[in-house]
């Protein structure tokens, strides 16, 4: 994933700030002066949060809303996020197209943009990078767990060192780290370490789906061993018996309809056929008859008329 900073856009109540990014951009200034509120105003505009403790007093009171626009894999994109607001409004163009969606910061709700998978930010940064977001497993003890996408802010959050040394309680592995943060550190240092490449997750996404399959022929097992039960059947041999005897009723029902259908046709003499045949065609004459009967009166109705 290639991402590069260009600016970053601050409206204030009565004011508005622009910092622009070069390749290498450094800030200093006193204690106090905002140099550490850049790199979080910078992650709120990425999903995070923005704490009022770690803001500065004008901050606080005066801030709107940030705008950060960068280039990812050289597609222009703009994030845009209002004070206290859990949504980004994301712009950007592609093939000389714009694009413009309301997306959340980090709680999914859903798909936002049709037949992409794009559910949140970090979605949409792995998707306008071309990456496919990376998976873990969401239990942390158990191999048949179900995955999870790695957010970009979980890989992101090692792009800002907020202390002198590297040790383990930057990393989040100390005893006393954040319980969740340091699962979610895990999980990142694993796909950093090549544990998460994009073809083990997808053998992963394949093993998922296997075991899936495998619930589902548990279950019909287990059906089908209840419907044994019911039936008092618990053995091949009970089973072999039962289906022999089913065949056998069976075979016995056909033979008694075939033995019904050749005492009717017996019953059914020449003599029968022979007036069946002389009804039909005395019901035919009839009917006949009964038309041209029809037919003359028509002709009498109408000579009458004729006459007066």
């Amino acid at each position: 994933m290639n991402m590069h900073l260009t600016e970053l856009f601050l409206q204030f109540n009565t004011s508005s700030e622009i910092i622009n990014f070069s390749d290498f951009s450094y800030f200093y200034g006193q204690m106090g002066a905002g140099k550490s509120t850049i790199a979080r105003l910078i992650d709120y505009c990425l999903g995070g949060d923005l704490r009022e403790a770690e803001m500065t007093p004008a901050l606080q009171t005066q801030f709107v809303f940030a705008s950060l626009s960068l280039l990812i894999n050289k597609t222009p994109l703009t994030l845009e996020r209002n004070a206290h607001s859990n949504q980004v409004r994301a712009r950007w163009d592609f093939d000389g197209q714009a694009f413009g969606i309301m997306i959340p910061a980090r709680v999914a709700a859903g798909e936002v943009l049709p037949d992409s998978g794009v559910e949140v930010l970090s979605d949409l940064i792995f998707y306008l990078s071309g990456k496919k977001p990376p998976r873990v497993r969401r239990s942390k003890t158990k191999e048949d767990s179900e995955l999870e996408r790695l957010s970009f802010r979980d890989l992101y959050w090692y792009c800002y060192l907020d202390q002198d040394n590297m040790d383990s309680s930057f990393f989040n592995l100390d005893d006393g780290a954040n319980y969740w943060k340091k699962l979610k550190s895990r999980d990142v240092l694993r796909f950093i370490v090549g544990f998460h490449q994009e073809q083990v997750a997808e053998l992963e996404a394949q093993l998922e789906l296997a075991r899936a399959d495998r619930l589902k022929c548990e279950a019909g097992a287990a059906a089908i061993s209840e419907a044994l039960n019911s039936a008092e059947i618990t053995s091949q041999a009970e089973l072999d018996d039962k289906k022999k005897e089913i065949s056998s009723m069976i075979a016995k029902a056909e033979a008694d309809i075939d033995s019904v259908r050749a005492k009717k046709q017996g019953l059914r003499s020449p003599s029968m056929e022979s007036l069946q045949e002389k009804a039909q065609r005395l019901a035919q004459k009839k009917c006949n008859l009964e038309r041209a009967i029809e037919d003359i009166k028509e002709m009498i109705t109408r000579d009458k008329a004729h006459k007066y």
